[in-house]
């Protein structure tokens, strides 16, 4: 029966089996205790020597596949693991499918960052270990919590692995972006000599543009010499207008002089002086926002706006089943 313990989730397992006398029960046993006290590598030695005597054992298998789990050897734990599934008892084999799962996984996620491919194989092995496991007995609820757990590891490489493949893509587009830039820049550096009819073509060209130019700067200093021309008789005639003022101006201007031009006169021609021009429009009033209403918007999009970077809790995967007792 497997108990928990320390919200560590480490599971143990102990099963009582019968066989046949000849069994290596010493080196098993002490091989147990050992486990027992967390001292993995002595253990192992032990059941490696119970190994020398009955290779094919089914409990020694087991044993030496747990304790190879626990030294972190998940590879070769693997392949004794596997042994024991030929197992004639049921709980063994189920119990030893299920390690299977949890030391592929193991295994897997330590190639993750190495070689993505080969992790990915081997978490969708785990989960038909666990499968497996659970078809031997329905009620194993560790296994269908790690199945649902490396479910989700196997979905987050797989996503990795689109996301490589895209990022090589974009690679592979780039530099093949480059080599065309650069096949262009050595061909337009390899431009053939040009011919000497081509030569010729470009002299008249060459001649056609400088008479463009030529008349361009003719027309320009033609123009600016009517320009000036016309700013002198302009000038002219301000002078002509200004002396042939009229003589009931010229009499206004001396009265104003000496001070005997009448009052009324003076205020009439100041109305006319003064007469008020239009304005600018004012501007139309324009519907704000007060500063409570900005605050009152600003509060209301902080609440809904959805949190970046949510933390997302990662459960560990739940222990192997340790060792079976001799027999």
């Amino acid at each position: 029966m497997r108990q928990f313990l320390s919200g560590a989730i480490i599971v143990f397992c102990f099963v009582n089996f019968s066989y046949a006398a000849e069994q290596p029960k010493g080196e098993v046993k002490e091989g147990n205790l050992l486990y027992n006290k967390g001292e993995f590598g002595e253990a192992l030695k032990e059941y490696e020597k119970a190994f020398l005597n009955s290779p094919d054992s089914d409990i020694v298998n087991f044993n030496i596949g747990a304790a190879l789990y626990k030294t972190g050897d998940y590879k070769a734990s693997v392949n004794h693991f596997q042994k024991a599934l030929v197992s004639q008892d049921g709980s063994l084999e189920e119990m030893a499918s299920y390690n299977v799962g949890n030391a592929k996984y193991k295994y897997g996620i330590s190639q993750e960052d190495t070689d993505l491919q080969n992790a990915i194989g081997l978490l969708r092995e785990s989960l038909r270990h666990y499968e497996h496991a659970l078809e031997l007995e329905p009620e194993d609820e560790d296994a269908g919590y790690n199945y649902d757990f490396v479910k989700k590891e196997l979905d987050r490489l797989l996503e990795k692995e689109n996301q490589q493949q895209e990022e090589k893509k974009e690679e592979k587009k780039d530099q093949q972006q480059k080599e065309e830039e650069k096949q262009k820049e050595g061909e337009s550096e390899e431009k053939e000599p040009q011919s000497e009819e081509s030569k010729g073509q470009s002299q008249e060209e060459q001649k056609s543009e400088d008479e463009e130019q030529k008349d361009d700067k003719e027309e320009k200093e033609s123009q600016e010499k009517k320009d000036k021309e016309q700013d002198r008789q302009e000038e002219k005639k301000r002078d002509k207008e200004q002396t042939d003022k009229r003589p009931e101006e010229k009499e206004r201007e001396e009265q104003d002089r000496e001070g005997t031009r009448p009052e009324g006169e003076k205020r009439e021609e100041e109305k006319t002086k003064r007469k008020p021009e239009p304005g600018p429009r004012p501007e139309e009033p324009t519907e704000g926002m007060s500063e409570e209403e900005a605050r009152s918007l600003l509060d209301n999009y902080g609440q809904e706006e959805e949190p970046k970077g949510l933390y997302k809790e990662k459960m560990p995967i739940r222990e192997i089943a340790p060792v079976v007792k001799d027999w």
